[in-house]
């Protein structure tokens, strides 16, 4: 799969981009909200989006929804800090195909992305 990940802490990119490219993933990496939306409108292959709702520019509910407006089909995985419920709820309601809070199990994001390829097919 082509995944896209957008956040602004280094770490987590670097360790996600380590973690996915080992299971034969290509990552596209974006470093704020602008950074995604463009990343998304240049690799018109993607078939998944990781987003930090937590992000300079644009917040990862504003690309979500921006995204939503073109693309209905694209799956996407709100990774996060925010964990309450409400939180939770809007994500949902932007279309996220699922949720995650940070921190995180890697070996559940993996769940998580098998689960999108599935649902892609």
């Amino acid at each position: 799969m082509k995944i896209l990940i957008a956040d602004d802490e280094p770490g987590i990119l670097d360790a996600l981009k380590f973690v996915l490219t080992g299971e034969r993933h290509e990552v596209v990496l974006a470093h704020d909200g602008d950074e995604a939306l463009q990343a998304f409108q240049q690799h018109q292959d993607l078939d998944l989006i990781i987003l930090d709702i937590n992000m300079p520019a644009l917040s990862g509910l504003e690309v979500l929804n921006r995204i939503r407006k073109t693309d209905k089909e694209i799956k996407i995985i709100l990774l996060t800090v925010r964990d309450g419920l409400a939180d939770q709820v809007s994500g949902y309601d932007a279309q996220a195909d699922y949720y995650l809070t940070k921190p995180f199990d890697h070996d559940i994001l993996l769940a998580y992305i098998r689960a999108c390829a599935k649902k892609k097919r």
